[in-house]
């Protein structure tokens, strides 16, 4: 990131479903994007939670949807970015966003790595339990 002074640091958890798309770039080139709410617990006010919307693009937009979950934590670093946009109206908004840079998933990484390893046994066992079915099957007389 070139300009510090335009940076956030955050760490919390998922607050909402990730909403995911890909949307059409002007040079024909396809990119991803995510956006969730991140919930950062407020020191100073105990049991209250602060709930910011956070905006991911490519690869990072990817990781998270893929990795995450609500409820999951991770640290994200970014910039803020103040748009103006005209509605259909014609009336004139501004827009601020916090666009994420990096993305740090560490613990949900190994979250992940324990799922996967999971479902790659639960598939072995099921892979083995239809080869048996099938074996039964085969050795059963049906007339």
């Amino acid at each position: 990131m070139n300009n510090d002074n335009n940076t956030f640091n955050l760490y919390g958890f998922v607050a909402t479903d990730i909403k995911y798309g890909i949307y059409d770039k002007n040079d024909s080139s396809r990119e991803s994007w995510a956006r969730l709410y991140l919930g950062l617990n407020n020191k100073y006010r105990k049991n209250n939670v602060e709930y910011v919307p956070i905006v991911l693009f490519g690869k990072n937009a990817e990781e998270v949807f893929d990795t995450l979950r609500k409820g999951s934590t991770m640290a994200v670093k970014g910039h803020i970015s103040y748009d103006s946009y005209t509605k259909k109206d014609g009336s004139k908004e501004n827009s601020v966003s916090l666009i994420v840079d990096e993305v740090d998933l560490t613990m949900n990484r190994v979250f992940k790595k324990e799922k996967d390893s999971v479902k790659a046994e639960l598939t072995e066992e099921n892979n083995i339990a239809q080869e048996n079915e099938k074996i039964l099957d085969d050795n059963y007389d049906y007339s």
